[in-house]
């Protein structure tokens, strides 16, 4: 009788391809959903999901490259959002770039996850490009309501905007009015990590103690 403990521990080889592409076909518009395997580096060899069903079942996990599924004003998939989670997919036994194990997950940070995305992590860079969608939508509403010509944005933004604003651009480009989006610039602050000084240096003036 066969091992069920071994079978369940074996890593399997599978044959199915690295990248995937499904296609939405309407006439003469057509949405490709791009995909790639996902692998994990266990006790040395690079494999995919350890098993399916059964044990000895080949198996695999594919994730969103980009591409969205839009019908009508809703959006179905996006990019970098997954069906499993970092902490999920720790707790089974797997890894991501930027976070080794699931002890690891209180020392994330933004830096952290940055570098990894700096060094072409899949993971990392789907997190960055999530938060600058959310951050192009949240541009949006500014550009739409106020019109400005320049919209200034310190903090992370300054420090990783190579990350953040191809998908924040996408985002305004979408869901900004095109003339008001057109006339208006989203640009880094030019204090740069300087700018928390300057604004407690100014508010301790405006508040009088500068006469002191």
């Amino acid at each position: 009788m066969k091992d069920l403990k071994a079978a369940y521990k074996t890593i399997e080889a599978d044959h199915f391809a690295p990248k995937m592409e499904i296609s939405f076909i309407d006439g003469d518009k057509r949405e490709t959903l791009h995909y790639e395997k996902v692998t994990w580096n266990i006790g040395g060899e690079e494999k995919g999901l350890r098993y399916g069903e059964n044990p000895g079942q080949e198996a695999a996990l594919y994730r969103l490259l980009d591409g969205n599924l839009r019908l009508g004003e809703v959006e179905m998939l996006q990019p970098g959002r997954y069906l499993a989670s970092v902490p999920e997919l720790l707790q089974s036994g797997k890894k991501c770039g930027y976070c080794a194990s699931a002890a690891d997950l209180p020392a994330i940070t933004a830096k952290s996850v940055a570098a990894a995305a700096a060094a072409g992590d899949s993971d990392a860079l789907g997190v960055y490009a999530e938060c600058g969608e959310y951050l192009g939508r949240g541009v949006s509403v500014l550009i739409d309501i106020l019109n400005p010509e320049r919209i200034v944005i310190g903090s992370i933004f300054e420090r990783a905007q190579n990350l953040l604003a191809p998908a924040m651009n996408a985002a305004i480009k979408r869901e900004a009015l095109g003339a008001a989006a057109a006339a208006c610039q989203v640009v880094p602050a030019a204090l740069g990590d300087s700018i928390g000084d300057y604004a407690a240096v100014s508010l301790a003036v405006e508040g009088g103690l500068g006469n002191l």
